[in-house]
């Protein structure tokens, strides 16, 4: 499986790209929507974890909206991440998933077994 981690955070790239690494997964990250968009042009990932409040919430939604909206990523799926209960916000919004920050890598591979990948 190939992965977009973004998330301006540097140490949740770094976590979160290791455990997927860990697990045998090719891990490309972000740490902005502009950085993401890069790597969508050249990139079609199974799965994007996407930080809910990247630069601003809008910053986030913009590339969730994006991402929707691109036929080539009509597969990719989409899990939010967040240290706020906004789940059911980003479900609406068309997220596939929705996990709270900190997490462990346990629950991230519950996630993506959850979402068939």
């Amino acid at each position: 499986m190939k992965a977009l981690l973004v998330d301006d955070n540097p140490l949740v790239l770094s976590a979160l790209g290791s455990c997927l690494e860990f697990d045998g997964h090719t891990v490309l990250t972000a740490g902005g929507a502009q950085e993401a968009l890069e790597h969508l042009q050249y990139h079609i990932p199974d799965l994007v974890l996407l930080d809910s409040h990247l630069a601003t919430e809008s910053e986030s939604a913009f590339l969730l909206d994006i991402i929707r909206g691109r036929p080539a990523l009509a597969q990719t799926r989409v899990v939010l991440l967040s240290g706020l209960d906004e789940k059911s916000i980003w479900l609406q919004r068309g997220a596939d998933g929705f996990l709270c920050k900190p997490l462990e890598c346990e629950e991230l591979y519950a996630e993506i077994r959850r979402l068939g990948l």
